[in-house]
């Protein structure tokens, strides 16, 4: 491994920074750059599709594609990140299994964390609310809390 070698270190593994991973492979030779993915899960979601989802028109295997097969080249770390510091170039992300954080440096940083839903100034929205942004909700959304078939509930 070549110290020229440049660490290039994407946070979120959303659209902006999936689609980053995947420029920067096809853009970048190995012995050119390192490039590490953190992200909390080791799936990406295509979540214009999970209302389809969510109805039961497709299946959220249909949705769901494993980082790894789609950047081969990358290292996948899952977990949250915790502190970035841009002065120091290093990136601090929560204990995975071993309890205790980890710090990454890198030459070239990616912020692409995504967005949170904000409930905020909507009353009673977050009590009834069936929050569908990630495969999890999703998979909560398709299965009934009503024992009756679907038929006699229409």
């Amino acid at each position: 491994m070549s110290k020229d070698r440049k660490q290039i270190l994407i946070l979120g593994g959303g659209f902006a920074g999936g689609y980053t991973v995947r420029y920067l492979e096809k853009l970048l030779r190995p012995e050119e750059a390192c490039i590490t993915l953190i992200n909390r899960e080791n799936y990406w979601v295509y979540q214009p599709m999970l209302p389809e989802v969510i109805s039961g028109s497709i299946g959220l295997t249909n949705v769901v594609s494993p980082i790894r097969r789609l950047c081969p080249r990358s290292n996948l770390i899952m977990r949250e990140v915790e502190n970035i510091d841009l002065k120091g170039q290093i990136v601090t992300v929560s204990p995975g299994f071993r309890p205790r954080q980890l710090q990454l440096k890198y030459d070239h940083l990616v912020i692409a964390l995504g967005n949170i839903t904000n409930f905020q100034g909507m009353p009673g929205l977050i009590e009834k609310r069936n929050a569908v942004s990630d495969a999890g909700g999703c998979h909560g959304a398709t299965q009934p809390s009503d024992p009756r078939p679907r038929r006699s509930r229409c």
